[in-house]
């Protein structure tokens, strides 16, 4: 009599990452609609993220956007949630972008001296931080737009984990007089990420 042995053969999924990035495939979106800067200086377009694991740290390494027309990203960094940078400040922020309001101008330029870049923002378990995508107009059109944005990460041994986010950004040259209103319109009929 012989005996042959089997390997045992034994199904293991990987557990899936948890970045969170808001607005990922439930169909809502959100638009943060920022006012171009006059001087060529890029835009500041933030986010609220988590790591939504109560044990696993996660580290970002890269941003990309999704869906994009005549913008693209410059630099990101991540702030704590009570250090944030201000939705739409231009960067690199100066003194004589807040002359009307130096109080705020004061925090805002600290704030921003303890940003986080990107492939160094370090999440622990449960974690809330502030992602900011600096971007710039690539073309003198009006209505420059993102639909989305994805985020890779590593997290678990694996460095190949990713999140895709229907937060769109609109740069526009004036965001109040209602010329991006078409472009607003296709990007809620139309998410990036279903």
């Amino acid at each position: 009599m012989s005996l042959t042995v089997l390997p045992l053969l034994v199904a293991c999924e990987s557990p899936v990452g948890t970045f969170w990035a808001g607005f990922a495939g439930d169909g809502s979106v959100l638009i943060n609609g920022i006012t171009r800067a006059q001087d060529g200086r890029a835009s500041a377009n933030g986010i609220l993220t988590s790591n939504e694991s109560a044990t696993a740290p996660l580290v970002l390494v890269s941003v990309e956007l999704i869906g994009s027309h005549g913008l693209e990203v410059v630099d990101a960094f991540t702030f704590d949630v009570e250090a944030q940078f201000p939705v739409g400040a231009r960067v690199p922020p100066r003194p004589a972008d807040y002359a009307d309001e130096p109080d705020h101008g004061r925090e805002a330029l600290a704030n921003w001296e303890a940003r986080v870049p990107l492939d160094r923002s370090v999440y622990a378990p449960k974690e809330v931080r502030m992602l900011t995508v600096v971007v710039r107009a690539t073309s003198d059109e009006d209505c420059r737009y993102a639909k989305g944005l994805r985020v890779d990460y590593r997290q678990y041994g694996r460095s190949n984990l990713y999140m895709e986010s229907n937060t769109a950004v609109v740069l526009a040259y004036d965001a109040t007089n209602g010329s991006c209103e078409a472009v607003s319109d296709e990007i809620f009929a139309h998410p990036a990420v279903r």
